[in-house]
C-alpha cells in the first residue's frame, strides 16, 4: 500500500507548529474517499530536502510540498527547484509576503510552483481548502496518468497476442502480464478438453495448490458459460468450477483474495484464468476487475484463434500424410504398370529370335543331310537357353521388387567382397582387360547381404567389360568418405545419352537397342534394387556414345568403422586413406 506525504519546511518555528496543529486533522477528516496524508514539519529546509530523498528512494509517494520563500538557509524557490529534479509530479506551493511577491511570480513563469499562497495565513479555512484542492488535483492526475497507462499496457498486451503465432506462447503471455497489471504474483489459466478443466499454463511452479485437472459437470459449464466478466473471490468455497475438487484446506499461493474470468468464444466455454497471491491486507479492487475482464475477453479471441490454427495444422499434416501416401502408391501402381509395358515390349524382342530359331525346325524333314539337322538341333537348344535364362532372370527380378530381402544381414568387410569378385569372374582375367583395383588399407565395413553384394558388384565389373568392345580398359575405386562407402567403377566403353543417366537403372532399359546382343536388360535394375534395399545410392554417368560410362554406388558405413574391425585401424583414423592398387 502507497503512502503518501506533505511535507512543510519554514524557519518559523512558530508558525510551523500552528499548521501542524490544524492542517493534517482537518486535511485527513475532509474526505474519507481520499488516502491519508502522512504530514512531515521542517524549519530547516537542508533536512526536508534529506527527508524527500528518503521519500522518493522509498515506497513512499510526495503528494506536496509547502514552503516558506525566506528562509535563512535557502530561498524557497531554490528549494522548490531542488524539490522538482527529484519528484517533478508532487505539488509545490509557496508561501510568501508582499515582499517577495516578484520572486514568487518569476517562480511561477518557471514552473518551479503550482500555487503560491500570501503569509500569515489569514483564514485557517480557505488555506485548508487551498491545500485540499491541489491534493484532490494531484491524486486527479495521478488516477488520468495511471488510466493512460493501463490503457497503453493493454493496447500494447492485444496487439503482442496478435502477433504470436503459438498457443504455449499465447497461454504464457497472458498469465505474464496478468500478473504484473494485476499485482498479483501467481496466475494460472485452464483449457476446457473433454469436459474437463485442464491446467495448461501457471507462473508459480508445479506446487502451485491447482488441481492439474478438475471434471466439469454440465451444471457447472452452463454457469461458466452464463458467467460475464471477472469475478473476486473471497472464500475458495465460491469458485464453482473447483467445487469437491481437491482439499480446501490447501490452495498454496492462490488462496484468497482471488480473481477469475471466463474464456469463451461465442457460447463455447474455452477455459477459465484465475490470478492471486497479493500481499497481505491488499484487496481486489473494481480496476483489477475490469483489467482481467479485458485481458480475458482478448485472451479468449487470441486462444481461440490458436486453437483453430492448431487444429487447421493438424488438419493438414495429416492431408499430407494420406496425400503422401497416395502419391506412395500411385509411385509404386505407375512403377508396376511401366515394368508391365516393358516387360511386354522386352518380351516380344527376346521371343522373336528364339522363335526364329524353333522356325528353322521344318528343315528337320526326313532326306536332310546329319550335318545340317545337328546345326538346326544347336540352332534350337541355343534359342530355347536363351529364352530359359531370359524367364529366369525376369522371375528373380519381378520376385526381389516385390519382397525385397533382408534376411541374413550381417557386419562385413565390403574390400574382400571386392577381391573375391574380383578373382572369380573370368571376364576380367582374359588377355586385352585392362583392370586395375583401388583398395583402402583398413576396413570398409557395411551392414547387409554378403551374397547380395557381390552380386552388385559382379554386375559392375560383368557390365564394364560386356559394353567395352574394343578398348576394355576398367578402373574400380574403393574407399570410405566420411560416414559412406564409395564404390566406383569407370570404362571406355559404349558410354549412354546423358539423358538416359537414370533409366538405365529402369528394368528392359536398353541405351542402344540396335546393337544390343544377349542379356535380359535387368542386371543394373537388379544391382539398384540391392543397393536401395541396404540403404544406398547407385548413380551413373557418361558423356555420350562411345565416351565411356562411370557407375558409382555408395552405402553407409557400420558403426564399427570408427573403432576399426578385429584390431584393423578404420580409414578414418587415418586421415587421408593410403591405397593399395591391385592390377
Amino acid at each position: 500500500t502507497l503512502e503518501y506525504y506533505v511535507v512543510c519546511a519554514d524557519d518559523d518555528p512558530d508558525f510551523v507548529k500552528s499548521l501542524e496543529l490544524f492542517l493534517p486533522e482537518r486535511i485527513n477528516d475532509a474526505d474519507s474517499d481520499a488516502p491519508f496524508y502522512n504530514f512531515i514539519f521542517f524549519t530547516d529546509p537542508k533536512e526536508a530536502i534529506e527527508a524527500i530523498h528518503e521519500i522518493h528512494a522509498g515506497s513512499g509517494v510526495l503528494a506536496m510540498v509547502i514552503s516558506d520563500q525566506q528562509m535563512p538557509q535557502m530561498k524557497g524557490t531554490a528549494f522548490l527547484a531542488q524539490v522538482r529534479k527529484q519528484c517533478p509530479d508532487c505539488v509545490r506551493v509557496l508561501l510568501t509576503g508582499h515582499a517577495g511577491l516578484d520572486s514568487a511570480i518569476t517562480a511561477i513563469n518557471e514552473h518551479l510552483l503550482d500555487k503560491y499562497m500570501t503569509k500569515p495565513i489569514e483564514n485557517d479555512h480557505e488555506f485548508t481548502v487551498s491545500v485540499q484542492h491541489l491534493l484532490q488535483r494531484f491524486q486527479m492526475q495521478r488516477t488520468i496518468e495511471h488510466q493512460h497507462q493501463t490503457i497503453g499496457d493493454l493496447y500494447r498486451f492485444a496487439n503482442m497476442l496478435n502477433s504470436i503465432e503459438d498457443l504455449e506462447q499465447t497461454l504464457d503471455h497472458v498469465i505474464t502480464f496478468a500478473s504484473r497489471a494485476l499485482r498479483c504474483p501467481h496466475a494460472a489459466i485452464f483449457l476446457q478438453e473433454g469436459g474437463e478443466l485442464v491446467l495448461c499454463a501457471s507462473n508459480c511452479g508445479p506446487e502451485n495448490g491447482l488441481p492439474a485437472r478438475t471434471r466439469l459437470e454440465t451444471h457447472q459449464v452452463q454457469e461458466l458459460r452464463s458467467t460475464r466478466g471477472a469475478i473476486r473471490v473471497d472464500r475458495r468455497e465460491q469458485i464453482s468450477w473447483l467445487d469437491g475438487q481437491g482439499d480446501p484446506r490447501a490452495f498454496g499461493p492462490f488462496e484468497p483474495p482471488l480473481i477469475h474470468a471466463v474464456l469463451t468464444s461465442g457460447e463455447t466455454v474455452l477455459g477459465v484464468i484465475v490470478a492471486g497471491g497479493k500481499a497481505p491486507g491488499a484487496a481486489v479492487t473494481d480496476k483489477d476487475v475490469e483489467i482481467l475482464t479485458f485481458i480475458a475477453d482478448t485472451a479468449s479471441v487470441a486462444i481461440q484463434n490458436q486453437l483453430q490454427h492448431r487444429a487447421l495444422a493438424e488438419a493438414y499434416t495429416e492431408t499430407q500424410n494420406q496425400a503422401a501416401a497416395l502419391a506412395t502408391a500411385n509411385e509404386r501402381l505407375q512403377v508396376l504398370d511401366r515394368l508391365k509395358s516393358d516387360f511386354l515390349t522386352f518380351v516380344c524382342h527376346e521371343l522373336r529370335t528364339p522363335l526364329t530359331a524353333l522356325a528353322a525346325i521344318d528343315l528337320l524333314k526326313p532326306g536332310a543331310a546329319e550335318s545340317q539337322q545337328a546345326e538346326v538341333i544347336q540352332l534350337v537348344r541355343v534359342g530355347y537357353g536363351r529364352l530359359e535364362e531370359f524367364v529366369q532372370r525376369g522371375l528373380e527380378y519381378v520376385d526381389r521388387i516385390a519382397t525385397g530381402n533382408t534376411e541374413s544381414w550381417e557386419v562385413v568387410d565390403f574390400a574382400p567382397i571386392v577381391r573375391e569378385v574380383v578373382a572369380a569372374t573370368s571376364a576380367l582375367g582374359v588377355a586385352g582387360v585392362d583392370l586395375k583395383v583401388s583398395y583402402p588399407k583398413g576396413a570398409c565395413m557395411v551392414k547387409g547381404n554378403r551374397a547380395d553384394l557381390v552380386d552388385v558388384v559382379g554386375i559392375l565389373l560383368d557390365n564394364a567389360v560386356r559394353f567395352s568392345p574394343r578398348e576394355k580398359w576398367i578402373r574400380a575405386t574403393l574407399e570410405a568418405r566420411g560416414e559412406r562407402l564409395l564404390f566406383e567403377v569407370r570404362d571406355r566403353g559404349s558410354g549412354f545419352p546423358p539423358e538416359m543417366a537414370e533409366e538405365i537403372f529402369r528394368p528392359f532399359t536398353i541405351a542402344d537397342s540396335e546393337h544390343h546382343g544377349t542379356g535380359c536388360a535387368l542386371s543394373l535394375a537388379k544391382a539398384a534394387s540391392i543397393i536401395k534395399d541396404h540403404g544406398g545410392e547407385i548413380r551413373a554417368k557418361s558423356a555420350g556414345r562411345e565416351q565411356g560410362a562411370t557407375v558409382t554406388l555408395t552405402l553407409p558405413l557400420a558403426g564399427a568403422r570408427a573403432a576399426g574391425v578385429d584390431g584393423v585401424p578404420s580409414p578414418h583414423s587415418l586421415g587421408r586413406p593410403n591405397r593399395e592398387t591391385v592390377a
